[in-house]
């Protein structure tokens, strides 16, 4: 047992965020900024491109209270006192595209949300040993039903993602793998979401780390955005923007805590009559060391009790 062991809480920087987002609007964090110094702030929006690369929009100056036309965006600021500030930023901003859809059902056959949470590379009995809390919380607050005899059907991360997002197994699906001639984009594939978004649903699919994304690492990724929201050109510029990247954090906050919130944004800026469907895989506390993921167990809870609050 010498290999599991706790870990050391989390520190992330210990000077606060400037800037925060929420529901589509820029937030100035009036307590952290420098007392009694004029800033002068700068924002610029990035937008998917493809699966490697990211589109960067024309800057503009950065204001509270302002709407927000893209998720992502990146805040520089310079105090007059000579402070400097940043780092960026994720939100949700509703898709104009929606109005487009299927009207969502509304009344008593109104479709339910889905929601999937998951870690990278972590067991059944990883998850009871590292997320006692959440375990605790899914199996006595929730009721949640564990799935004990569920196994992978296949050795890595898209081997066992595939079946739940297609219905089909990576060698019944067309050709994407990068070192194969002729392969196609992973575009090609029957994911749940293209058939939810028929029926009206607003769609997210959010994973961290880039370098190992579970479509890009040996396939050949999306050409088109696949969803409505889509993470991984948040996390692409935050690795390509940060010097020293750090997986576990992003200026004052836990990378894990950004993903949460981004979830979290997405159930409360859309309508509550708007069914939803949300697939993220969290991959940056679990991948390399299973102990880590024991970091995710009490913002996990506070995540799920969110949900409770919202739709209890």
């Amino acid at each position: 047992m010498a290999l599991i062991h706790s870990v050391a809480p989390l520190n992330c920087s210990n000077e606060s965020n400037w800037f925060t987002a929420k529901n589509g609007k820029l937030i100035l964090m009036q307590e952290a900024v420098p007392q009694n110094a004029s800033i002068q702030c700068e924002l610029q929006p990035f937008v998917f491109n493809d699966d490697f690369t990211v589109k960067t929009l024309d800057r503009s100056e950065a204001k509270h209270n302002m709407s927000l036309q893209t998720d992502f965006f990146k805040i520089q600021c310079a105090a007059a006192d000579g402070k400097n500030y940043t780092n960026n930023h994720a939100t949700i901003v509703p898709k104009e595209s929606m109005n487009e859809r299927a009207n969502p059902v509304i009344g008593f056959n109104r479709p339910l949300n889905i929601y999937f949470l998951g870690f990278d590379s972590v067991s059944r009995m990883s998850f009871m040993r590292k997320l006692k809390e959440t375990y605790k919380h899914i199996t006595e607050e929730l009721n949640g039903t564990v799935l004990e005899m569920y196994n992978v059907v296949g050795d890595g991360t898209p081997p066992a993602l595939l079946p739940i997002l297609t219905g089909k197994t990576e060698v019944e699906l067309p050709e994407t793998r990068k070192s194969q001639p002729n392969a196609s984009f992973v575009d090609v594939y029957p994911f749940i979401w293209k058939e939810l978004k028929r029926f009206g649903y607003a769609t997210l699919f959010a994973e961290d780390v880039p370098s190992i994304g579970t479509y890009t690492y040996r396939l050949k990724g999306f050409k088109e955005q696949p969803t409505d929201h889509y993470l991984r050109n948040f996390y692409l510029k935050v690795e390509r923007d940060t010097r020293e990247y750090n997986p576990l954090c992003l200026g004052s906050e836990s990378q894990y805590k950004v993903h949460l919130s981004y979830v979290e944004d997405f159930f409360t800026t859309y309508p509550r009559e708007q069914p939803k469907f949300a697939f993220q895989i969290h991959v940056g506390y679990s991948h390399d060391d299973f102990n880590r993921v024991e970091l995710a167990d009490g913002p996990t809870v506070e995540h799920l009790k969110f949900f409770q609050g919202r739709y209890s």
